[in-house]
């Protein structure tokens, strides 16, 4: 009688048998390699927790808040009176402007300056909180600039010799219409400073 084959063990038996041989499922793996990783890294102490918070707190605040406005390098004491930024003061109007005349020697010119002072003294007196204040120097300096733009005003044109040696004006066929230009400047000049005048008397 012949002898009977060896069974051959199953195995599967032999994998139930033998826990440590079983392969391991796919949730297991991502378990354990959590878990390795987590063994791996170092642990967050407290105190740098803390940190993290004040430094994501603070850039949190920095990023919410609205920027400062520029500040001025400017010092109070190079910051212009009220004076200065609306104008010449007044000293500077009795000095350098009121007494005086235009450059050239025609009556048209002067006309405009006493206009322009004109214009000036009231723009001065409006913008400045003080105000101007009739004193009398600026009286002064009003009357002396009126008498030097009349006394300096001269028919208009170019002045050129003709025969003889003597001043001629202006060119030919001109004459009526210079002097029209003439009396009308000299009606400008006139109202200009009668105005004046009256607006420093008015002044307290």
């Amino acid at each position: 009688m012949a002898d009977p084959e060896p069974v051959q063990p199953d195995p599967r038996e032999r994998e139930k048998k033998n826990p440590a041989q079983q392969k391991p499922k796919e949730g297991e793996k991502r378990n354990f390699a959590k878990q390795s990783i987590m063994a791996d890294s170092e642990p967050i102490q407290p105190e740098t927790r803390k940190r993290e918070k004040r430094t994501f707190t603070k850039q949190h605040n920095i990023a919410n808040q609205e920027p400062e406005p520029a500040q001025s390098t400017t010092t109070e004491s190079e910051m212009p009176d009220s004076e200065e930024a609306s104008g010449p003061s007044q000293g500077q109007l009795e000095e350098y402007y009121l007494p005086h005349p235009a450059k050239t020697s025609n009556l048209t010119d002067n006309a405009k300056v006493s206009l322009l002072l004109e214009i000036l003294v009231r723009y001065v007196h409006r913008e400045n909180r003080l105000g101007l204040r009739r004193t009398d120097e600026l009286v002064m300096a009003v009357e002396k600039g009126i008498r030097a733009r009349e006394v300096k005003g001269k028919p208009d044109g170019r002045k050129k010799r003709g025969g003889g040696g003597r001043m001629e004006t202006g060119g030919g066929g001109g004459g009526g219409g210079e002097m029209m230009a003439m009396e009308e400047a000299g009606r400008w000049l006139r109202g200009s400073a009668e105005r004046l005048r009256l607006f420093v008397a008015g002044l307290v």
